[in-house]
């Protein structure tokens, strides 16, 4: 999280929502994944004990889509290109083409 608030201001990223989502990329990157379902309840506890992990439908689907917001700003402040030209997309036009041909 220091790295990121190196380049990002407290007031434009709250640190809960980010810490959450620190969290989420750290569980995947050390390859023991979690669903993000267990991670925004268990953010929902931490931070409204009283509470408990009670989130109704419209505020769960809210916190996933700031959870997974926030990781994708954090990955690529800490340098992971997100968004990738795969070539399978290529792959696949090229031989819709091919096969136009050997029709012809």
């Amino acid at each position: 999280m220091h790295r990121f608030y190196a380049f990002h201001s407290f007031t434009h990223f709250h640190r809960n929502g980010m810490a959450s989502a620190c969290i989420f990329l750290s569980c995947k990157v050390e390859e023991q994944p979690r669903k993000l379902e267990h991670v925004i309840r268990a953010a929902q506890i931490c931070t409204n004990p009283e509470q408990g992990s009670n989130l109704q439908k419209e505020v769960y689907n809210e916190k996933a889509q700031d959870l997974v917001f926030n990781e994708n700003v954090l990955l690529q402040t800490l340098g992971f290109d997100v968004a990738i030209d795969h070539p399978h997309t290529h792959v696949v036009k090229t031989c819709h083409l091919v096969k136009d041909d050997d029709l012809g």
